[in-house]
């Protein structure tokens, strides 16, 4: 089959139908475009003064009418107001569609800084994102299989060639999707990775905003190198107060101070922002929607009900939406473009601690819980006699992700009081022989 030939059949049947009266009276179409992109193909029909009808009519009961002209086999189709047309669109089957373009491919580093490349829209064009005052900040949503992870680590690489930008990372998946992004250059700190180590690296990104501002507020020119946090599943963190709270001062100040973020998850909700999460929502300009799993999700990821996020076909089909919104296929890292970097440790072994009294806050401090197999790895830690970083190396290589240094020095005096403990009834603790 061959696309082109069956977006202008597709369009030919769409222009007679509503020029013949077949949707009740007749429609005038003076114009349609095909649009042949990687991933779906669609029709845009200008009807003028009767667009109004022609959507109702072509977007009603789930596309039901519209899905009569796609000549293609299909899994899902959507009818939206895109511009002054009507578009109906629908995925290729997975034998015309085109299943991957590679970052080396196109252009790895756009010109200016905060700029980056997240993919091919639906006319082969490269599009770039934009760290700037119209979009400071970004959300990005994505479930499993999305390629949100890809968009993620593409986006930080690219950072990463700018020796005008620092990077603080934090992953709430306990460090399993930014791990290959360990040592980049211009890295701030290590990967954050649990919850006293996302606070206390949000918190000395709040300290930076506030000196920034003190230098603003002082008179002095100076110009700051960009600081970009990238915060994958950033909604494991938000129960937390501190969290929420520093969250949302860096989201709303940081504009003028070039403190950007990089905001993903897998299933966007409006709770998921905390208490203010509406300022929090409203200061997310930047969007990339991947394949979410409701039309809630994607109401919330897309700003609006329509184009509908959760009927993209995932492996980085996505709606890239600023200024405007373009569907745009996400360009694939692969493991030569991260091995080629090099790496370097970051400007601090850890961040300084963070707390509730730093920001004025009055909040309890979060419930400590650890997993049985964490304790096991800690307990055999402290009979053998390590300290914390033979601790997080452990940790880190049972795929327990690597803690950060308070939460796991409370893992040690935990296994030290749960040895004493086993001690005082009489049992000997012996590990056995850790291979090297």
């Amino acid at each position: 089959m061959d696309r082109q030939a069956l977006l202008n059949q597709m369009a030919q049947t769409l222009v007679a139908a509503a020029s013949q009266g077949a949707f009740g009276d007749p429609i005038p179409i003076p114009r349609a475009e095909t649009v042949n992109g990687p991933r779906a193909g669609a029709v845009r029909l200008f009807a003028g003064w009767h667009t109004g009808p022609l959507l109702r009519i072509l977007a009603a009961d789930d596309c039901a009418l519209a899905r009569q002209f796609i000549p293609w086999d299909f899994q899902d189709a959507q009818v939206y107001l895109d511009g002054r047309a009507v578009r109906v669109e629908a995925p290729w089957p997975p034998e015309l569609a085109t299943q991957a373009v590679r970052l080396r491919e196109i252009n790895r580093q756009p010109r200016g800084g905060g700029r980056w490349t997240i993919g091919i829209d639906e006319l082969g064009r490269t599009v770039i994102g934009a760290l700037n005052h119209a979009t400071p900040h970004w959300l990005l949503a994505g479930t499993t299989g999305s390629g949100k992870t890809t968009a993620l680590l593409g986006a930080a690489l690219q950072f990463s060639r700018d020796p005008q930008t620092r990077l603080v990372l934090i992953d709430g998946k306990g460090g399993a999707g930014l791990y290959p992004l360990r040592n980049l250059p211009g890295l701030v700190g290590p990967i954050a990775t649990d919850l006293e180590s996302a606070r206390n690296a949000l918190g000395w990104v709040h300290r930076e905003l506030q000196r920034r501002y003190e230098m603003m507020a002082s008179g002095r020119a100076v110009a700051f190198p960009r600081l970009v946090v990238v915060y994958d599943e950033f909604q494991e963190h938000t129960s937390d107060p501190l969290i929420a709270e520093l969250l949302r001062r860096i989201v709303l100040k940081g504009r003028a101070a070039q403190v950007h973020c990089l905001l993903a998850t897998q299933h966007p909700t409006v709770r998921m922002f905390g208490e203010e999460g509406g300022a929090v929502k409203r200061n997310l300009p930047g969007r990339l929607a991947l394949r979410v799993l409701d039309a809630k999700a994607s109401e919330v990821v897309v700003g609006g009900p329509v184009p509908r996020a959760d009927r993209l076909t995932g492996a980085g089909d996505a709606y890239a939406i600023a200024t405007q919104t373009v569907r745009v296929q996400v360009a694939l890292v692969e493991g030569e473009d991260l091995d080629e970097v090099e790496r370097s440790e970051p400007e601090m072994d850890d961040y300084p601690p963070m707390g509730p009294e730093d920001v004025g806050q009055e909040v309890e401090e979060p419930r400590w819980s650890y997993t049985g197999e964490e304790l096991a790895v800690a307990l055999a830690a402290v009979v053998r006699g390590w300290g914390r970083p033979r601790l997080q190396a452990a940790l880190e290589q049972r795929g327990l992700g690597r803690p950060g240094s308070v939460r796991a020095d409370r893992l040690l005096r935990l296994a030290r009081e749960q040895l004493e403990a086993l001690r005082e009834e009489g049992l000997e603790v012996v590990a056995l022989q850790e291979e090297e």
